[in-house]
Parts: structure tokens; sequence; C-alpha cells
């Protein structure tokens, strides 16, 4: 409730950002909040309705709403709104669970109804708990007036010429009138007691298009579209180290039941067996399929990087020859035979005609916290990331839909087809679900990829904001999908605040769909984090001029610093004293130069080039120190350290300090690039 006197007019600036403020918190909380203003005895308006989703739209039109040319009657005001907003008879929810009403009322505490009695009538019958945000300048404390009457009521009080402290101030307020009504509630017990997990299945409504029938909806402005965000690949799960005592217990109970996830997939075979086409389902096919040859360019994009660095080939179906096998290759046999053997491929291994056996579970976040560019993100993402999943020929996928339910879409055995479209489509309603249970859905997916036939790679992708209701239950799941060697990857399209860093291990942010090739090849390639600073949004043509400003820098100092300037600089000045001391110049030179190559998984598409550059080094230092210093004798001996994860079996694969360059250049071409992150 927002004070629309005229006293409060010289404070505008300072509502306008705790409006903001406040509105957009609850938003991402997914709190129902209304929002009135209050000036004269009657006049009373709502700006916002209790259950009515909340867009920018509203936002500006609330602040466009507040006059400041009114009365103060905050008690008669909040008598009036408490009838519109808070029935006397809606105290509990469907699930019979308690309903807690808040009141913050914003004021500057000038007015004649200051005294308790004023409120207590209205704060008793519709069991309203009321606090106060006091907006004053440092000269006026306005609100000691007020406090002077009622003394005992939860308040904080802002500056409006330091507004900063609001980010303190107004969550400590809150915080204090959750306790107030908390302790009027009977004491329940401390035990853990895990929450029960029901997976459900859709229901068909052939009333509604869905949210791909409105083209004009999906649509946003980014200044930069192909900006991204990735997580930092040393990272670990946030917020696990809170909740150790916890994980074994939760890591070893009984009732990992599946959830429910074998009576949902029996229910949703019949409800598709059940489902029957109708024009709607039709048209959203058409649409998704246009959709799909809009985004054909990025489709391919997105494909390439899924097959090269995510979903690699895992399983092969044709046989070659190799250097060992349980069977003879008979093609190698004659070849080895007419080249006297010095072709050594004798053997047969199921080497050639690739495939990809893989699952992939993709959990969609419909809860009304993701309205907006996030909504519009997800949709789209998930349009880009099924067709390039199919031109790989993978179709071992399964989708959940998450908000205050879980609702099962597709399983892994299901096709792609009309009637999953049309489900799906569904489903993507972003203004019903105001909850967001996201560890729920990881436990129904982490069940279903348990179930899922597949040698190769277990993925799920998330689709979120990272707004979670489930608080530390988040980083238990996660860490229960690592010990089922599942790979979590949340993920957030948009240019709306995401909240990722803090629930997730592995992430990426774009502000659009058209950064999706460029984030998941530098997540899946273990590049360092792109940091916050290179998300902000800036103009196109900014970001472009720094990029070639970076890159002509770049060339510059290739050209002009020497990688040993030192050491160069270090030998002249010796050459110059042995010539002062002796007469004559240094007639024998001994250098040791050791090369450390990384070795991970993550060079294979760099290491050749790498050894190729290494090669050129050894052979070519000699050769040019001879051509400029005739006279010196040099001895160079080189040693090679490559190396991988502290988890691999062969960490280290090292080489001692050698003249012999042959042997050092043939050591450095036996390297092979495998095994984890690089440390």
């Amino acid at each position: 409730m927002i004070d629309n006197s005229g006293s409060m007019n010289a404070h505008r600036n300072a509502i306008y950002e705790i409006l903001v403020v406040l509105m957009e918190s609850f938003r991402k909380l997914e709190n129902k909040f209304a929002v009135a203003r209050f000036g004269g005895r009657k006049n009373q308006k709502m700006l916002k309705n209790l259950h009515d989703i909340f867009s920018v739209q509203d936002g500006e039109y609330v602040l466009e709403a507040l006059t400041f040319d009114e009365g103060t009657y905050p008690a008669a005001g909040l008598a009036n709104v408490a009838r519109t907003v808070f029935p006397v008879n809606e105290t509990k929810s469907s699930d019979n669970a308690d309903i807690h009403r808040f009141v913050l009322m914003i004021t500057d505490g000038l007015t004649g109804e200051k005294s308790d009695a004023s409120y207590k009538k209205t704060i008793n019958t519709h069991k309203i708990n009321l606090g106060f945000v006091f907006i004053e300048t440092s000269q006026l404390n306005t609100s000691q007036v007020f406090l002077r009457g009622f003394k005992e009521a939860l308040n904080c009080i802002v500056k409006a010429d330091d507004i900063n402290q609001l980010s303190n101030a107004v969550p400590k307020l809150i915080e204090k009138m959750v306790k107030h009504c908390l302790e009027q509630q009977p004491q329940s017990s401390t035990v853990i007691d895990w929450p029960t997990i029901k997976c459900k299945i859709p229901s068909s409504n052939e009333t509604s298009a869905g949210h791909l029938s409105n083209d004009s909806k999906l649509k946003y402005d980014a200044e930069n579209p192909s900006s991204y965000v990735i997580s930092d690949p040393g990272s670990s799960i946030p917020q696990l180290s809170r909740v150790q005592l916890q994980l074994t217990n939760y890591l070893t109970r009984s009732n990992h039941d599946s959830h429910g996830v074998h009576e949902a997939l029996d229910d949703l075979r019949k409800y598709y067996q059940n489902l029957k086409t109708n024009p709607i389902m039709q048209d959203l096919e058409k649409k998704w399929i246009a959709h799909e040859h809009e985004l054909s360019t990025l489709i391919d994009d997105v494909s390439s990087v899924l097959g090269d660095v995510v979903f690699p080939y895992n399983k092969f179906t044709r046989r070659k020859g190799a250097l060992r096998g349980s069977a003879i290759y008979l093609p190698g046999v004659i070849k080895a035979m007419t080249t006297e053997w010095s072709y050594k491929k004798i053997f047969s291994a199921k080497l050639a005609g690739g495939k990809r056996d893989h699952a992939i579970c993709f959990v969609l976040d419909v809860s009304i916290s993701m309205f907006g560019s996030l909504s519009i993100g997800l949709l789209k993402t998930i349009v880009v990331m099924m067709a390039a999943l199919r031109k790989l020929d993978l179709n071992n996928v399964s989708i959940i839909v998450f908000g205050s339910e879980i609702r099962l879409i597709k399983a892994n055995d299901y096709s792609w087809d009309m009637k999953s479209i049309y489900t799906l489509m569904q489903e993507l309603r972003f203004d019903l679900d105001n909850d967001t249970k996201d560890a729920d859905a990881l436990e129904v997916a982490i069940d279903l990829l348990d179930q899922a036939n597949t040698r190769g790679e277990k993925k799920i992708f998330i689709i979120t904001d990272g707004y979670s209701n489930c608080g530390h239950r988040l980083a238990l799941v996660q860490q229960r999908a690592d010990d089922h060697g599942i790979d979590l990857v949340a993920m957030a399209i948009g240019i709306d605040q995401a909240n990722l860093k803090q629930f997730y291990k592995r992430y990426l942010q774009c502000a659009t769909v058209f950064g999706l090739p460029k984030a998941l090849r530098s997540l899946f390639e273990h590049e360092n984090q792109v940091t916050g600073t290179s998300w902000t949004p800036q103009k196109l043509y900014d970001e472009e001029a720094a990029k070639i400003e970076n890159k002509e820098k770049l060339l510059q100092s290739i050209e002009t610093e020497k990688a040993f300037a030192e050491m160069v600089e270090e030998l002249a000045t010796q050459r110059q004293t042995m010539i002062s001391q002796n007469g004559s110049p240094l007639s024998s030179i001994a250098i040791d130069i050791c090369f450390c190559l990384d070795c991970t998984g993550s060079m294979s598409r760099w290491l050749e080039a790498a050894k190729q550059q290494m090669s050129q080094i050894i052979k070519g230092i000699s050769e040019g120190v001879k051509e400029k210093y005739p006279s010196i004798e040099l001895k160079l001996s080189f040693a090679i350290v490559g190396y991988r994860d502290v988890n691999d079996g062969d960490r280290f694969n090292h080489l001692d300090f050698t003249d012999n360059k042959d042997k050092v250049i043939q050591f450095i071409n036996q390297l092979k690039a495998h095994g984890g992150d690089p440390f």
C-alpha cells in the first residue's frame, strides 16, 4: 500500500525505486501480491489484484498511477483494501495450509491516524501482519511522530537521500514480520521429513492453442543477442557444505521409490493412446515446423556443437583393422604380408560406423517467475534443441515440466510427434504455477535416466531462472545426480535476471537463443568462466570495436614482445661482461628448456597444432642462434611434461632433459589427449 498524499511527492524517486525492487522481488519469489494506493478516506484504488500475473506493463501502470495529490488516511485505507484483498473467510489454502497475510505500507508517517486503536480492529478481523516502510529525509524524522502513537508497529526507515540502505532495511523488516507471525503458531517437530514427490501426467485441453500460437509474444530485444555467461569449470555444488549432515541420510534413505515414475509412465501411455487428433493439434504442429524452419541455421550450429563436444560417437557398428583385438582382420593380414609386415593392423575391432547412444532429459520451469523474456527463450530453446538432437539421431529424450507440480510430457522411448508437441505446448503456460519445485523435478528426471537403457552419456538440461523454492535440497539432488553419473546443466535464455550461480554447479545463460552454440561449446570444452561484466548488455558497435582493439593489441604483442625477453637480456649482459673481462665473447652456452603440455580431453582439437609449433621451436632455435651468432657453440636440452587430471591413471607423461631433438619430437608426437579437466 502506497501513501498517495501530497507530502510524499518530495520522495517520488525513492518511492519508485522501492516499488520496483519490491515488486520484482516478490515476482521472483512467486509470492502472490497486490498493490494499492491510499489517500482520502474513500479514495483507495487497486493498482494490481492479488491473483493477477505481474508483467513489466503492470509495473509501469503502478508507477504512473501515483499522483501524490491526496490526503493521508492510512487506517481507513487499510480497512477498505483489506476487505477487497483479504476476505475474512479465506484463511486456508486449497491444500489446507495456513495462509499468512502481510501488508507493507509505504508512507512518511504524516497523518492524523497514528494510534494503534485505529488499526487493531482491521488487523484482528482480517488476520493481517502489518509493517511500515517509512520514507524520510536526514533532516526530518517524520516517522517518530507516527511511532509515538503506534509504538508496537513493526517498521523500517529508509532515507530518501540514501536509498542504498533499502536492500538491508526492507528484508530485515519482512524477516521481523515473519518471525512475529511464526511465534503465534504452534511449534512443529524439528525432525527432517523428506517431501513426498508425485509425478503426474498432463490433461488434454482442446480449447487452448498454447503459448506458441501468438507469434507477437515470442519476441524481445537484446543489445547483443550472442552474449552469454557460463559457470567456472572448477566450481563445486553451491551450498552443499551447509547440508553435509543431511547428505548421508538423504543419499541412503529408503524412500527413493522412483517417486511414482512407473505409474506416471503407465498413465502417460494411456493418455497418448486416448488422445485424438484435433485441428488445434495440427495447427500447433505447423507452427512448430515453421519455427524450426525459421531457426534452421541456428539448429545446424547447435547440432554441430552437440555432436562435437556434448554427445560424441560412442557406439561403432563396422569392423576395421586395429593393432589389438580378438579376431583376425583378413584385409589387414593381406596388406601386412604384401608390405613384409610393416603394416601392423591385422586384428579386427569395431572402430567404424559411429553412432550416438546417449540419454537426455529436459526439465522445464513453467512457474510465474519465468514470465517474460525467459519464457520466450525457453520455448525457442526447446524448439532448437529437439530439432538438433533429431539431426544427430538422438531420440532417447524425455521431457518434464514443473512449477507447483511435476508433470511428465514425454518418456525416453516415446516418439516426438504431433501429439507430443501438442501436449508440451499445452503445458508451457507461465501464469498458473506460483511455485518452483525444481528439486522435485530433478529427482524425477534422475529416476527416468536411471531407467534409460544406454551405455553413453546421461544429461539433464534444466531450463529455469534459478529462483528455487526448495532451499538446500537442490544441492542434495545435484550430489545425487553426480553419484548416478548424470551431468546436470542449468540454462536460462533471456535478458531477465536469473539466479543460476547461487544454486547450480554447471550453468549457462544467454541473452537470446542465438548465443547457445558458443555457450554450449565453451561450457563443455571447459573454458574459463565468462564473467558478469561481459554479460552486461552493451551497444553492438561498442562491443565489436572493443573486440577489434583487443585483436590488434594481441597481434602487436606477438610481434614486439618476446617470450624469453628477460633471458635474452641476461645473456646479452653476460656477453658484454665476458668481452670486457676477457676480451672475447662467450664461446659455449648450455640452455635447458622444459615444455609443459595440457593433454586432457578438451585439448583434442588443438593438440596437433601445439605439437607442430613445439617441433618448429625445437628445430628452429639452434638454427637461429647459429645464423646470428656463428662463433657460439650452443647446447640445447629439452624436457617434456604432459599432464592430465588428478583422477586420471596416467596423470603425467614426461621426458627428462636431453639434447637429442629427434627423440624429443618423437616423444611429443606420441602424446594423446584424453581424460578430465586440466589441473
